[in-house]
């Protein structure tokens, strides 16, 4: 992924209004989640519910940090995902440290 491409999300991301940050950050951590759990496009991340309880491991949690890293062009500290371990959680801190810090 190129810089251009891997600053894409993080720009809309910034660009949304407030109330429509955080939902949308929980449906790319989400995407991220269902790719590493290898999950249809369709099924259903609950984001109250530990990604490490959905069948997460550890590598996988890492790749998912990785991707979402990607994403955003931006580095998490490795332990964030376990600090936050629901899709809810770690889009309510990459709200606040990410995107709120790009604005």
């Amino acid at each position: 992924m190129s810089a251009p491409e891997s600053t894409a999300d993080l720009r809309r991301l910034v660009a949304l209004p407030r109330p429509d940050r955080r939902g949308a950050l929980q449906r790319l951590i989400a995407e991220e989640v269902r790719t590493s759990l290898l999950m249809t496009a369709d099924e259903y991340v609950p984001v109250d519910v530990s990604v490490f309880e959905l069948g997460l491991g550890s590598l996988s949690a890492v790749e998912v940090k990785e991707r979402i890293e990607a994403r955003l062009g931006c580095a998490i500290g490795s332990p964030e995902i376990y600090n936050h371990p629901t899709v809810a959680a770690l889009a309510e801190f990459l709200e606040s440290r990410v995107v709120e810090g790009r604005r």
